[in-house]
């Protein structure tokens, strides 16, 4: 087994804490500890072969000489939020590298990695509570707001604000201001997005670890107003095309909640498929349609 292909495999034992990472709070003062196996796993494979061996950074990120070892996920397996989340950004990093960007969705999201990646820099050896925000310079916040706040944030192609609460402020949001864990959550999930939009000649992570091949799907009939809104809101979307094939409800929220199950095809040569969760809003008044987000299924 090959450096990436296990560093495939730790993250896709480590993306399985998502959402107890997600419910962390935002202070980095609670930890989300590996569980049993996973542990040993953690203890005895990869910490030591990827983190101890130098290929992924882990706690040097956070302390620089790296004198206590429990920094990052580190050597007991505990982690703040931002800890977590830097170390899947490290991973998919290290698995995806300088990939070529050969499409327009591709180039989009390296160009936002190119803009993004320097402000990491600013939280680094500066423990697991930096205390700090920063904000977007003034040309990368025109950028930001003119290309990748709409085409990435806003669309829900890479999940950023409703990781953190759903305010639109939050994660990079509209403002363009950030902390630590805001940053390098969007960062990862830019790699993230990266490595499921390449081709498998440019390694494809969701493919080494084994993914689902989906079985034939037949489109399904949304309600008459749900299938316009609908409709609009996947026009907007770059990288993918998506087919609904479930449509599972609705929830009165401020306006309407409608969740539908779409089968996601990823716009490369390769056309890789997943089952995705898309929650799309109706306005009570205006009727206007905005997406919500867009999670991963299969």
């Amino acid at each position: 087994m090959t450096d990436k292909q296990l560093a495939v495999q730790c993250i896709h034992m480590l993306e399985q804490y998502l959402n107890e990472a997600k419910k962390l709070p935002n202070d980095n003062s609670k930890t989300l500890t590996l569980a049993g196996s996973d542990m040993a796993e953690w203890k005895d494979t990869y910490y030591p072969q990827l983190v101890q061996s130098g290929k992924i950074r882990d706690g040097a990120f956070f302390q620089n000489p790296l004198k206590d070892f429990r920094y990052g996920i580190g050597n007991d397996g505990a982690c703040t939020k931002l800890e977590y989340l830097q170390f899947l950004w490290s991973a998919y990093k290290f698995v995806v590298g300088d990939f070529t960007a050969d499409n327009e969705a591709l180039k989009c999201i390296k160009g936002c990695i190119k803009m993004l990646e320097p402000y990491a820099a600013d939280f680094e050896n500066r423990g697991t509570n930096p205390g700090i925000s920063r904000d977007l310079k003034d040309a990368d916040m025109a950028q930001w707001k003119d290309e990748y706040y709409p085409k990435l944030s806003k669309s829900g192609l890479v999940p950023d604000a409703s990781y953190f609460g759903g305010h639109a402020h939050l994660g990079i949001g509209s403002d363009g201001r950030f902390v630590g864990e805001e940053l390098l959550h969007f960062l990862y999930r830019l790699y993230r997005l990266a490595s499921t939009s390449l081709s498998k000649e440019n390694m494809m992570v969701n493919a080494a670890v084994g993914g689902y091949k989906l079985a034939p799907m037949t489109p399904c009939s949304l309600p008459e107003e749900v299938a316009a809104g609908c409709s609009e809101i996947l026009k907007s979307l770059i990288g993918a095309d998506y087919t609904p094939v479930l449509y599972v409800g609705k929830q009165v929220v401020a306006g309407l909640n409608h969740m539908i199950i779409c089968k996601q095809t990823t716009v490369t040569p390769s056309r890789p498929e997943h089952l995705v969760e898309l929650i799309i809003n109706s306005a009570p008044t205006t009727g206007e349609w905005t997406l919500i987000s867009i999670e991963q299924l299969v």
